[in-house]
């Protein structure tokens, strides 16, 4: 498989980091994504803000790129000359598709012949024969990651939300689909179900059973803290639980929204803006606060940040960027040693990090 459809879909042209998020809202954050999901869908699931000739647009990009060597580049060239998808490539004369390609680069290089050949090649193999795409998850709907789905000779592993594609399936003899990880039991498909056409939009779902001889020692641990700067993808798929920090100390530059206020208690309860998903559950922590510490015009539902041990009123927004400012600023000031972007040293950074708090 083409190693950019696993890539972000902002590598797409015209397609920036703005549409990319609100991409995310419909589950589609890779390239490959967009081929599961039709234009129509798209543009309702984005309210209309989009126009079905741009995301059309985008799909016949990703389509592109199912063909092996293609890139952004070559794939946005080729739709600009009217190539909208493999089918189209493989109708192509040669000639004409060099054509296409020495008129897009503008005088720049352009593929060699063996290359362009080979597309002609493989994008004929792609429509006339078959695939499946679908989604591998436990039994409680959770994603599995690096699971191996195999047809034959095809195979391909599932990404972090339990997706593949497999492409170029023969049609017959029918061999079978086999889906296999270390930490569950193998699901066997004997029939599967093998999608016609080079465009289809097929979701199948697969369901795998946990081996618990294997569970202790092998099923990976998911820790991901928006804090530390880490995102947290679906978080729709992790069973929602609070956290009450009780007397854990407040984190600098944390960002609230004030949840209640009790004339009562003369206490007010935070929640913080920024989740973990750990042990298998997201995490929202809360805080327990004096009132008298919150900005006199704080209500139930505003948004706080808490910097140089007080609390100021601000926006979801202005207290994030506040918040990545800092950080960078910190991060410039953290020894040499612990730039290097492991889960371990970025749990030393961060410690160094609020120790220098109070010089930033």
């Amino acid at each position: 498989m083409n190693s950019y459809l696993i890539k972000p879909v902002s590598i797409l042209y015209g397609l920036g980091n703005k549409p990319a998020k609100s991409l995310k809202k419909i589950s589609i954050y890779t390239v490959g994504d967009l081929l599961r999901v039709t234009s129509v869908a798209i543009h309702k699931a984005l309210k209309d803000t989009i126009k079905i000739p741009v995301i059309e647009s985008w799909r016949s990009q990703a389509n592109l790129l199912q063909t092996t060597g293609m890139t952004p580049v070559i794939a946005n060239i080729l739709v600009k000359g009217g190539i909208a998808n493999v089918q189209y490539l493989s109708l192509t004369k040669f000639s004409n598709l060099k054509t296409i390609l020495t008129a897009g680069a503008g005088g720049g290089a352009i593929p060699d012949d063996d290359q362009i050949v080979f597309w002609l090649t493989e994008s004929t193999v792609i429509c006339t024969k078959g695939s499946v795409c679908g989604t591998v998850t436990d039994v409680h709907s959770k994603p599995i990651k690096n699971a191996e789905v195999k047809i034959g000779k095809i195979s391909d592993l599932t990404d972090s939300r339990g997706r593949f594609r497999l492409i170029k399936i023969p049609f017959r003899p029918a061999e079978k689909l086999v889906i296999s990880h270390s930490n569950f039991f193998d699901f066997t498909v004997n029939t599967p179900s093998i999608s016609s056409g080079y465009n289809t939009i097929d979701i199948q779902p697969f369901k795998l059973k946990i081996h618990f001889s294997r569970k202790k020692k092998k099923l990976e641990i998911i820790n991901i803290n928006e804090y530390l700067g880490e995102e947290i993808e679906s978080p729709q798929n992790y069973k929602r639980t609070s956290v009450d920090m009780k007397k854990q100390p407040l984190r600098p530059n944390d960002v609230f929204v004030v949840r209640t206020i009790s004339e009562k208690t003369k206490d007010a309860t935070l929640v913080s803006r920024f989740r973990e998903v750990k042990n298998d559950k997201l995490q929202i922590y809360t805080w327990k606060v004096a009132s008298s510490q919150l900005p006199r015009k704080a209500g139930e539902g505003s948004v706080l940040r808490y910097s140089g041990g007080k609390f100021v009123l601000t926006s979801f927004n202005k207290g994030i960027k506040e918040f990545m400012m800092k950080s960078k600023r910190a991060a410039q000031m953290l020894p040499a040693k612990y730039k290097k972007p492991t889960r371990e040293n970025v749990i030393k950074a961060f410690n160094e990090y609020l120790k220098l708090q109070k010089h930033i």
